[in-house]
């Protein structure tokens, strides 16, 4: 799993997850995307574009995340999910939590222009 982070304005954190978020790679996840998260106070985007396998244990980091922002006013979005995963959080009921924005959105709701 590879993780990019960068800060899209003073509002929007982008969290690229690329690979497998396996629970061999939680480890990888908790160090270099909860110290950012924990000492923000932006929302937080999490492409998925290049996400090819979540587990149980990447689901749970992700509603652990989900939890942190509720409890700080803000908004976790998910991005660019492939369709297999779409299916899968479908089929366990985790869409109804998550707020699921497309790129096009990214300028109408923070004035974010990105390809």
């Amino acid at each position: 799993m590879e993780i990019f982070i960068e800060f899209l304005s003073d509002d929007l954190i982008l969290i690229v997850i690329d690979g497998e978020f396996t629970i061999a790679e939680t480890n990888v996840f908790d160090t270099l995307v909860l110290p950012v998260f924990e000492r923000s106070e932006n929302n937080i985007v999490i492409d998925m574009a290049n996400l090819s396998f979540i587990d149980s244990f990447g689901i749970g980091k992700l509603f652990s995340m989900l939890n942190m922002a509720k409890l700080k006013g803000k908004q976790l979005y998910l991005m660019n999910i492939s369709d297999e995963i779409h299916k899968l959080f479908d089929t366990v009921k985790l869409l109804r939590y998550y707020s699921v924005i497309e790129p096009s959105e990214l300028d109408s709701k923070f004035g974010i222009k990105r390809s």
